[in-house]
């Protein structure tokens, strides 16, 4: 939660554009390491949950962004992307 009130998330977001593969390589990790976390998972209890990881990412045009990653010449980027927006879309 701190990480959301301190506006980091909407930091990373914000660099899926970057030209440079080593901090996409850190921003897609990071963003996996946060929906990993506890606070954020989906708990089978909560129907109506919403993470607001995702609102974050939404908001920010992050989808885009990722589906455009998808498609980047390097391959590990390319499955960070694919691999995070199954995430997202299964959440």
């Amino acid at each position: 939660m701190e990480m959301i009130n301190r506006g980091l998330l909407e930091c990373f977001t914000d660099l899926l554009d970057c030209e440079d593969t080593k901090i996409l390589h850190l921003v897609l990790a990071a963003f996996e390491n946060i929906m990993n976390s506890k606070p954020w998972n989906k708990d089978q209890d909560q129907a109506f949950f919403v993470n607001p990881i995702i609102t974050i990412i939404n908001q920010r045009d992050g989808v885009e962004k990722l589906e455009k990653l998808a498609s980047h010449p390097n391959k590990k980027i390319q499955e960070q992307a694919q691999d995070l927006l199954s995430r997202l879309f299964e959440s």
